[in-house]
C-alpha cells in the first residue's frame, strides 16, 4: 500500500474520479471536466502554481496506452533536449526555460494526437506524428541555441556542440537511451540506421 507522500501516491488517480465514472453513463460524461493542479518546485521550493480545467477523457485500451506513452515520452525527450542544451546553455534556470518553450511548443501537436486517439487513427501512425513533431521542436530549439557562433568556437567546443546535436538525433530515432525506452512504450521501431559507406 502506498504511503501519503511516496511518488506511488502521486501517480494514482483520484478517487472520486474512479466514484464518478462508475456513478455516470459514459454518454452522459460527454461535457465532464477535471481541474488538474500542482506546484512547481525548485529544489524542494514552490515556485509556481498551475491549475487549469481539462476534459475527462474516457480512452481504455490501446488508445489510453498510447495516450500516457506520448505525456512519459514529452517528458523523456524533453530531458534529452536539456542534456543535449548543456554544452551551449550551460547548467541552471536558463535550461528550465527552454525546456518549458518545449512543452509549449509541442502543446498542439499533443492536442491533435489526442484528437486522433479520440478519432480512432491507429495508435501507431499518431505515435509516429508525435515523435516526429517532438523532434523537429527540439532540433528547433538546440539549433537556435547552438549555431549563432559555432564558427567562432575552438575546434574543442565545437565538436561537443555537434555531438551534443547528433546524440540528441540518435535519442529521437530510437538508437539512445532514453529512446530507446519511448519507441518501445509507444509501439514503435527504432529508425533504420543508413548504411556506412564502404
Amino acid at each position: 500500500m502506498d504511503m501519503p507522500g511516496d511518488e506511488g501516491d502521486l501517480r494514482r488517480r483520484a478517487q472520486c474520479l474512479d466514484s464518478y465514472e462508475r456513478r455516470v453513463l459514459p454518454q452522459d460524461r460527454a461535457e465532464a471536466s477535471v481541474i488538474v493542479a500542482g506546484w512547481a518546485m525548485d529544489n524542494m521550493k514552490p515556485r509556481d502554481f498551475t491549475w487549469s480545467r481539462q476534459p475527462l477523457l474516457s480512452l481504455e485500451g490501446e488508445a489510453g496506452l498510447t495516450l500516457i506513452a506520448m505525456i512519459q515520452s514529452a517528458e523523456a525527450f524533453s530531458l534529452a533536449l536539456r542534456s543535449a542544451l548543456k554544452v551551449v546553455a550551460g547548467e541552471g534556470s536558463a535550461l528550465e526555460v527552454l525546456r518549458e518553450e518545449f512543452f509549449t511548443a509541442t502543446q498542439a501537436d499533443f492536442e491533435t494526437g489526442l484528437g486522433e486517439l479520440l478519432a480512432g487513427t491507429p495508435t501507431v501512425e499518431v505515435a509516429l506524428r508525435w515523435v516526429r513533431a517532438m523532434e523537429r521542436v527540439a532540433l528547433a530549439i538546440f539549433d537556435r541555441q547552438a549555431l549563432p557562433g559555432l564558427d567562432q568556437l575552438r575546434a574543442e567546443a565545437m565538436k561537443r556542440v555537434i555531438d551534443a546535436r547528433e546524440g540528441l538525433r540518435a535519442v529521437f530515432a530510437g538508437w539512445w537511451k532514453p529512446g530507446k525506452d519511448v519507441y518501445l512504450k509507444l509501439g514503435l521501431e527504432p529508425r533504420p540506421r543508413r548504411k556506412e559507406a564502404a
